[in-house]
Protein backbone atom coordinates (compact mmCIF):
# COMPACT_ATOMS: atom_id res chain seq x y z
CA UNK A 1 0.00 0.00 0.00
CA UNK A 2 1.41 3.28 -0.99
CA UNK A 3 1.67 5.94 2.22
CA UNK A 4 0.96 9.52 1.63
CA UNK A 5 4.04 10.66 2.04
CA UNK A 6 5.05 8.78 -1.46
CA UNK A 7 1.73 10.00 -3.30
CA UNK A 8 3.59 13.71 -2.96
CA UNK A 9 5.07 15.45 -5.53
CA UNK A 10 7.34 17.92 -5.84
CA UNK A 11 7.80 20.63 -9.08
CA UNK A 12 8.69 19.53 -12.28
CA UNK A 13 12.09 20.66 -13.88
CA UNK A 14 9.79 22.69 -16.55
CA UNK A 15 7.19 23.99 -13.96
CA UNK A 16 10.41 25.66 -12.32
CA UNK A 17 11.69 27.04 -15.57
CA UNK A 18 8.48 28.42 -16.42
CA UNK A 19 8.27 30.07 -13.10
CA UNK A 20 11.96 31.32 -13.10
CA UNK A 21 10.96 33.08 -16.68
CA UNK A 22 8.00 34.45 -15.34
CA UNK A 23 9.82 36.55 -12.50
CA UNK A 24 12.85 37.38 -14.84
CA UNK A 25 10.20 39.18 -17.55
CA UNK A 26 8.07 40.76 -14.12
CA UNK A 27 11.71 42.36 -13.19
CA UNK A 28 13.30 43.41 -16.65
CA UNK A 29 9.62 45.00 -16.53
CA UNK A 30 10.02 46.56 -13.52
CA UNK A 31 13.20 47.91 -14.08
CA UNK A 32 12.63 49.14 -17.60
CA UNK A 33 9.68 50.91 -15.89
CA UNK A 34 11.69 52.62 -12.88
CA UNK A 35 14.31 53.84 -15.97
CA UNK A 36 11.96 55.32 -17.81
CA UNK A 37 10.04 57.10 -14.97
CA UNK A 38 13.47 57.96 -14.03
CA UNK A 39 14.73 59.85 -17.12
CA UNK A 40 10.90 61.33 -17.34
CA UNK A 41 11.79 63.37 -14.00
CA UNK A 42 15.29 64.33 -14.81
CA UNK A 43 14.56 66.00 -18.65
CA UNK A 44 11.05 67.75 -15.78
CA UNK A 45 13.57 68.99 -13.40
CA UNK A 46 15.77 70.20 -16.25
CA UNK A 47 12.88 71.85 -18.28
CA UNK A 48 12.02 73.18 -14.53
CA UNK A 49 15.38 74.45 -13.96
CA UNK A 50 16.03 75.68 -17.16
CA UNK A 51 12.25 77.79 -17.48
CA UNK A 52 13.51 79.68 -14.10
CA UNK A 53 16.81 80.00 -15.63
CA UNK A 54 15.59 82.26 -18.33
CA UNK A 55 12.42 83.92 -15.99
CA UNK A 56 15.55 84.96 -13.76
CA UNK A 57 17.44 86.66 -16.38
CA UNK A 58 14.27 88.19 -17.61
CA UNK A 59 13.16 89.96 -14.49
CA UNK A 60 17.22 91.11 -13.88
CA UNK A 61 16.61 92.83 -17.33
CA UNK A 62 13.28 94.12 -16.50
CA UNK A 63 14.33 95.38 -13.29
CA UNK A 64 18.11 97.22 -14.95
CA UNK A 65 16.27 98.62 -18.32
CA UNK A 66 13.10 100.39 -16.08
CA UNK A 67 15.45 102.41 -13.98
CA UNK A 68 16.50 103.94 -16.84
CA UNK A 69 18.16 107.18 -15.81
CA UNK A 70 18.44 109.82 -18.47
CA UNK A 71 21.05 113.30 -18.24
CA UNK A 72 20.10 116.69 -18.85
CA UNK A 73 21.05 117.06 -22.28
CA UNK A 74 21.60 120.94 -21.03
CA UNK A 75 23.95 120.17 -18.46
CA UNK A 76 25.26 116.67 -20.08
CA UNK A 77 29.66 116.31 -21.31
CA UNK A 78 29.66 116.81 -25.14
CA UNK A 79 32.15 114.25 -24.81
CA UNK A 80 29.88 111.62 -23.08
CA UNK A 81 27.77 109.19 -25.12
CA UNK A 82 24.24 108.73 -24.97
CA UNK A 83 22.88 107.58 -21.43
CA UNK A 84 21.51 104.64 -23.82
CA UNK A 85 23.29 103.53 -26.95
CA UNK A 86 22.52 100.51 -28.77
CA UNK A 87 23.99 98.61 -32.37
CA UNK A 88 20.85 95.90 -31.71
CA UNK A 89 23.34 93.38 -30.32
CA UNK A 90 24.37 94.60 -27.54
CA UNK A 91 22.73 97.74 -24.76
CA UNK A 92 25.03 100.16 -22.91
CA UNK A 93 22.84 102.57 -20.48
CA UNK A 94 22.47 105.02 -17.61
CA UNK A 95 20.60 103.96 -14.43
CA UNK A 96 19.63 103.77 -10.99
CA UNK A 97 22.20 101.38 -8.96
CA UNK A 98 19.50 98.64 -7.03
CA UNK A 99 18.63 99.27 -3.81
CA UNK A 100 20.84 96.96 -2.20
CA UNK A 101 23.91 99.17 -3.03
CA UNK A 102 24.51 102.73 -2.77
CA UNK A 103 26.32 103.87 -5.73
CA UNK A 104 23.84 106.33 -6.86
CA UNK A 105 24.09 106.38 -10.68
CA UNK A 106 25.59 103.19 -13.00
CA UNK A 107 26.26 102.58 -16.27
CA UNK A 108 25.55 99.40 -17.39
CA UNK A 109 25.89 97.07 -20.60
CA UNK A 110 24.41 93.80 -21.35
CA UNK A 111 25.45 91.98 -23.96
CA UNK A 112 26.81 88.52 -25.19
CA UNK A 113 30.27 87.48 -24.31
CA UNK A 114 32.35 86.34 -27.71
CA UNK A 115 34.50 83.80 -25.43
CA UNK A 116 32.05 81.90 -23.34
CA UNK A 117 29.19 82.34 -24.74
CA UNK A 118 27.09 84.02 -21.63
CA UNK A 119 24.44 86.60 -21.60
CA UNK A 120 25.91 89.27 -19.11
CA UNK A 121 25.05 92.58 -17.22
CA UNK A 122 28.06 94.69 -16.44
CA UNK A 123 27.98 97.98 -14.53
CA UNK A 124 30.40 100.55 -12.98
CA UNK A 125 30.26 103.79 -11.61
CA UNK A 126 29.20 106.34 -14.01
CA UNK A 127 31.64 109.91 -13.12
CA UNK A 128 32.25 112.09 -15.08
CA UNK A 129 31.17 110.39 -18.28
CA UNK A 130 33.41 107.78 -17.88
CA UNK A 131 32.75 104.53 -19.47
CA UNK A 132 35.68 101.83 -18.61
CA UNK A 133 33.51 98.90 -17.79
CA UNK A 134 36.90 97.53 -16.82
CA UNK A 135 37.65 99.30 -14.16
CA UNK A 136 38.54 97.87 -10.44
CA UNK A 137 34.99 99.54 -8.91
CA UNK A 138 32.95 97.40 -12.14
CA UNK A 139 30.74 94.59 -11.47
CA UNK A 140 29.14 91.59 -13.05
CA UNK A 141 26.15 89.54 -13.65
CA UNK A 142 26.05 85.97 -15.32
CA UNK A 143 22.20 85.43 -16.46
CA UNK A 144 22.32 82.87 -19.28
CA UNK A 145 24.99 80.38 -20.48
CA UNK A 146 25.12 78.71 -24.25
CA UNK A 147 23.79 81.74 -25.78
CA UNK A 148 24.30 82.37 -29.35
CA UNK A 149 23.19 86.12 -29.69
CA UNK A 150 21.07 88.84 -28.79
CA UNK A 151 18.98 91.16 -30.51
CA UNK A 152 17.86 94.60 -29.01
CA UNK A 153 14.68 96.52 -30.83
CA UNK A 154 13.26 99.64 -29.76
CA UNK A 155 9.52 101.36 -30.30
CA UNK A 156 9.76 104.79 -31.62
CA UNK A 157 7.14 106.75 -32.02
CA UNK A 158 7.07 110.39 -32.69
CA UNK A 159 4.48 112.54 -31.43
CA UNK A 160 1.48 112.47 -34.14
CA UNK A 161 3.43 110.02 -36.71
CA UNK A 162 2.95 106.14 -36.67
CA UNK A 163 5.61 104.05 -34.69
CA UNK A 164 7.90 101.85 -35.90
CA UNK A 165 10.70 99.67 -34.70
CA UNK A 166 14.32 100.40 -34.86
CA UNK A 167 17.72 98.15 -34.83
CA UNK A 168 19.71 100.74 -32.83
CA UNK A 169 19.86 103.66 -30.68
CA UNK A 170 22.35 106.70 -29.45
CA UNK A 171 19.62 109.32 -28.37
CA UNK A 172 19.29 110.88 -24.68
CA UNK A 173 15.35 110.27 -25.67
CA UNK A 174 13.62 107.59 -23.63
CA UNK A 175 12.15 104.48 -26.23
CA UNK A 176 8.66 103.90 -25.44
CA UNK A 177 9.10 100.16 -25.50
CA UNK A 178 12.55 97.97 -25.54
CA UNK A 179 12.53 94.10 -27.34
CA UNK A 180 14.79 91.75 -25.93
CA UNK A 181 14.97 88.42 -28.49
CA UNK A 182 17.92 85.88 -27.07
CA UNK A 183 18.48 82.78 -29.38
CA UNK A 184 20.61 79.50 -27.75
CA UNK A 185 23.38 77.52 -29.62
CA UNK A 186 21.93 74.70 -31.69
CA UNK A 187 22.13 72.15 -29.71
CA UNK A 188 20.13 74.14 -26.88
CA UNK A 189 16.64 73.62 -26.94
CA UNK A 190 15.61 76.31 -24.46
CA UNK A 191 13.49 79.15 -25.66
CA UNK A 192 13.10 82.58 -24.84
CA UNK A 193 9.72 84.18 -24.60
CA UNK A 194 10.12 87.63 -26.41
CA UNK A 195 10.93 90.42 -23.30
CA UNK A 196 9.07 93.41 -24.04
CA UNK A 197 10.15 96.21 -20.97
CA UNK A 198 8.33 99.75 -20.94
CA UNK A 199 10.86 102.06 -19.30
CA UNK A 200 9.71 103.72 -16.05
CA UNK A 201 11.19 106.77 -15.38
CA UNK A 202 9.82 109.02 -12.40
CA UNK A 203 12.90 111.20 -11.32
CA UNK A 204 13.67 114.37 -13.09
CA UNK A 205 16.53 114.68 -15.03
CA UNK A 206 18.21 117.07 -13.96
CA UNK A 207 18.21 116.44 -10.74
CA UNK A 208 21.04 115.69 -7.88
CA UNK A 209 20.61 112.50 -7.09
CA UNK A 210 21.12 111.47 -3.15
CA UNK A 211 22.56 108.00 -2.36
CA UNK A 212 21.44 107.99 1.27
CA UNK A 213 17.86 108.94 0.56
CA UNK A 214 18.13 108.07 -3.27
CA UNK A 215 16.01 110.42 -4.04
CA UNK A 216 16.32 114.59 -5.87
CA UNK A 217 18.21 117.01 -3.35
CA UNK A 218 17.11 119.64 -5.76
CA UNK A 219 15.54 120.24 -8.86
CA UNK A 220 18.16 122.26 -10.57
Amino acid sequence: MISRAQQHHGFTLIEMLVALALMGMIAVILITSLQIGGHTWQRVVHATSSTEDIAQAQEILRLRLSSLYPDNPAAANMNRPAFLVSNGASLEFTGVAPESTADGILRYRIAVSAGSGELEVRSWRDQEGHTDNLSSDSGQERLLSHVASMAVRFWLKPDATPGRWVDSWDSNQIPRVIRIDVVFNANDNRRWPPLYIEPRVDTPANCVFDVVSRRCRSGA
